[in-house]
Order: C-alpha cells, then sequence, then structure tokens
C-alpha cells in the first residue's frame, strides 16, 4: 500500500484503520501516517510528503512557528473542530499532490527513461 491509497481509505473508511469512532482524530491519522511511512521502503512521493508536506501547511495556513510542530498539530491549532481539520487536511493533501506529485512522476519518467537507454 502507498501513501495515496491510505488517505484514500482514511477519508472514505476511517475506521478500518482507527477502530472506534473516537480515534478518527486528525492527531491520530496524522500519527498513523507518520508511522506508516517510517516502517517501509517510501516512494519518492512519500519523501516529499515527510520533507515538505509540514511546511507547505504552514504556507498556506500562513502559519510562523518558533518551536517544532507536526503538521497534524499546525491544522488542528487553526480549525475549529474536528471535522474541519480533517477537510483542511484532505484540501491540502490534494494541493500538495497536485503541485508535487506531477512533478515528481515526471521526474520519475525521465529517471526511469535514461536507465533503460
Amino acid at each position: 500500500m502507498d501513501l495515496e491509497n491510505l488517505i484514500k481509505v482514511l477519508k472514505e473508511r476511517p475506521g478500518i484503520y482507527m477502530g472506534r469512532k473516537d480515534r478518527c482524530t486528525l492527531d491520530n491519522y496524522g500519527m498513523f501516517i507518520q508511522g506508516f511511512l517510517t516502517g517501509k521502503e517510501r516512494t519518492p512521493f512519500e519523501e516529499t510528503f515527510l520533507k515538505e508536506f509540514p511546511e507547505f501547511v504552514r504556507s498556506k495556513l500562513d502559519v510562523n512557528l518558533t518551536r517544532f510542530e507536526f503538521w497534524f498539530e499546525t491544522i488542528t491549532d487553526r480549525t475549529q473542530d474536528e471535522e474541519e481539520a480533517q477537510y483542511v487536511f484532505f484540501a491540502l493533501y490534494e494541493d500538495f499532490k497536485l503541485m508535487r506529485g506531477e512533478y515528481l512522476e515526471r521526474s520519475d519518467l525521465s529517471n526511469t527513461f535514461s536507465k533503460t537507454v
């Protein structure tokens, strides 16, 4: 499974991974995603997500931090409730995927092509 499929399942059927409804919070999603990515060989997009998504979130939400904060904490602290936090995360993820994913896919194709020639 890759990050894209995991996030799709978390969005559509969070109980599969979170179990109970009270565990379906953005903080729990975030920790689960971080652990998922830590324990596997990552795709180029997943590497980029880990490295760049936190700053992308801060930039989009116009946040300047003076201390360390996970991306899911940044979102949760700046939204009204859990429902809004999840909505903001999924929207930001889609924006990030469109912005970074297309670039990485083209990059991967050129790397694959150069290896076969």
